[in-house]
Order: structure tokens, then sequence, then C-alpha cells
């Protein structure tokens, strides 16, 4: 059946989505999905020698969109359930440098930025601090991997994103923190991450038991955790942990069709 006029049925039709932006709906994927069809329009650009702009004109309006209200005040504060339009939004804005020129991107990497930092500070007011999303601490005081290990991979991908553009030290001691912790007490030798003994997440250092959860979307997180590493410090090892998990724990949640 149609929808009635207004309605808007997010989520898997669980009921109508009048606000967007507010901690009832944290868990909607608002920021995971928008995030995702941003890299996917700048793929699509690229792809198509940057003669068709409609996904990328659109994803500038999705992205224009948070901007232009979520912030500093007078906008407001808000953090996803789910991470991913944090690291968007910093590739977003290099992109748009590229495309547009410098500093037309700089908004967007500044919101990803916003979004990080307020993870914490929001999740506070709203008394639901969790390491289930990382809201448990400031990112810039997390050392130790913890919670949903797919969330968990694509905020410290997003913090790398932040710690290259901006050169902070702060986010760069975090993030070096995290790399550690998750290489030498939270990593498998399949390149695997997540012993699912927290939700799909990590469990205390060094328990790697052998029936791990291991998620093949986990290790994506993984692998852009360590290419962006790779980027701003130049060492192998992140390399090499880059192909262990690519080869092993990657490659394995695909069949030989490629299904």
């Amino acid at each position: 059946d149609a929808l009635a006029e207004g309605e808007n049925y997010p989520a898997g039709g669980r009921g109508p989505w009048v606000e967007r932006w507010t901690p009832a709906h944290r868990n909607n994927h608002e920021g995971y999905v928008s995030g995702y069809f941003i890299e996917s329009a700048i793929n699509h650009y690229m792809m198509t020698g940057r003669k068709d702009a409609r996904l990328y004109n659109a994803a500038k309006k999705l992205a224009d969109c948070w901007a232009d209200h979520i912030g500093p005040a007078p906008k407001q504060a808000w953090f996803d359930g789910h991470q991913e339009m944090e690291q968007a939004l910093v590739r977003f804005g290099r992109f748009v440098n590229d495309v547009e020129g410098h500093p037309k991107g700089q908004k967007y990497i500044d919101l990803a930025r916003f979004l990080l930092d307020s993870r914490y500070h929001a999740a506070r007011e709203e008394r639901e601090r969790s390491e289930y999303d990382q809201s448990h601490l400031p990112v810039i005081e997390q050392y130790e991997a913890v919670g949903h290990a797919v969330r968990a991979m694509y905020s410290y991908s997003g913090m790398a994103d932040v710690a290259m553009e901006t050169h902070n030290a702060d986010y760069r001691s975090a993030v070096n923190s995290l790399w550690d912790n998750i290489a030498n007490r939270k990593y498998y030798v399949t390149g695997g991450i997540a012993s699912g003994e927290s939700s799909e997440g990590f469990g205390p250092n060094y328990s790697l038991r052998n029936n791990a959860y291991c998620e093949s979307c986990s290790s994506c997180g993984e692998i852009f955790f360590q290419w962006k590493l790779g980027l701003i410090y130049h060492d192998a090892s992140y390399a090499d942990l880059y192909e262990e998990t690519l080869y092993n724990a990657l490659l394995g949640g695909l069949a030989l069709d490629g299904k």
C-alpha cells in the first residue's frame, strides 16, 4: 500500500520517523547509510570520468543537510549509533577540495571531527554512555578497543582521518594507542578481530577464543584503519597487517563463485 502523505517508515518499517536526529532514532543507521551513499557517489563520479555528477550533487545535498543542522550551537550536537559518516565526511571534504577548490570541503571535515567529539558529550547528557558504541569516553581518551567491533573500527578509522587532516596530537596519540591494543592484544593470527564476547565485539585483552566472531565487516574496518595509519606514518608494519587481514579475514567471507 502507498504511504499516506507525509509518512516515512525507515529501518524496516518500524514506524513514522518524525524527527531524524534524536536519541530515540540513534540506532536507525542514518549516518551509516548516509556515509556509504556519500562514498558511493565519490566512486561513481570518478568511474564516470567526472562526467556524470548526479550522485555527486545528491551526496553534496545530503552532506550539506547534515552540516546545516549538526554542529556547535545554535546547531545541535549529534552522534550516530553506527559510525561511518565520520570517515565518509573526511573523504568527501578532501574530494570537494579537489573538485571545487580548497576550502570548499573543509566544513565536511570539521563536521566529521564534531561528530567524533560529540559521542561522549552527547551521550553523557543523555545518560547513555556505552562501550558498545564507543561513547563511554571522549575519543581522544580511548586507548583500548572495546564494544561492537564494526562500530569501533569505523570510529577509529574516522579518528585516523581526522588525525591526518588536523595533525592533532591528541588524536594521533589515541589512534596509536588503539592500534597497539588491537595489533598486540586483540588480533587473531588470521587478521580477524572481535572474539564475540561482547555482542559481535571485542573481549578483554589477550582473550582470543577459538570460536571467534571475526565479522567480515570488522575486517573491512580494520583494513581502513591500517591503510590510513600507513598513509600517516609511511610504516610498513601497517601495510603488513593490512595485507594479512585482506588475504585471510576478508577474503574468507567470499565464496569461490564470488558471492
